[in-house]
């Protein structure tokens, strides 16, 4: 018991609601409970999180395709997170032509070489940097990124059989 108790009824607010007691609420308040369960954690937290390893990995064992899905929700929530932040950041139009349709901008390395880094990071993990460094990205539309692409020959390979179109 804390010694604190309730007189009115705002006070009874003060502990937390339990069937099991006389009067529907615990005998310790909940800012003495909320101490002593910490105190309890710590005095037991290898035990507690051995426990708490074991159950999860023996879940998701037993529930694979569930957490599976639930990881790409998660994923797929944070890539478009991020993506709105960026655009938001950047800008919501192609630096040089102004074009605003989202469904058509990319994320465009300033000095090239974007590819390699998307491949290096990956999707999400791309874009966190983006947001970490975006002094070095811009928007562009895919009409001027290709452009820019090209006249860069920051993808030779592909522009090597059409040297008729400079």
């Amino acid at each position: 018991m804390c010694g604190k108790e309730a007189n009115t009824i705002d006070e009874l607010e003060l502990f937390m609601k339990d069937k099991t007691h006389k009067h529907g609420r615990q005998n310790i308040c909940k800012e003495c409970l909320s101490k002593k369960r910490k105190e309890h954690y710590w005095k037991n937290h290898e035990r507690i999180r051995k426990f708490q390893n074991a159950y999860s990995k023996k879940y998701r064992e037993q529930n694979r395709e569930k957490v599976r899905e639930q990881v790409r929700k998660w994923g797929r929530k944070k890539y478009w997170e991020r993506k709105v932040k960026i655009f938001q950041l950047l800008g919501d139009k192609c630096v040089k032509c102004g074009f605003s349709n989202k469904k058509a901008l990319h994320i465009d390395h300033i000095n090239g070489g974007g590819q390699q880094q998307k491949k290096s990071y990956g999707g999400a993990r791309y874009l966190q940097y983006v947001l970490d460094h975006p002094d070095e990205f811009q928007i562009l539309c895919a009409n001027c990124n290709q452009i820019k692409k090209y006249d860069n020959r920051e993808a030779p390979y592909r522009y090597e059989k059409h040297k008729g179109y400079d």
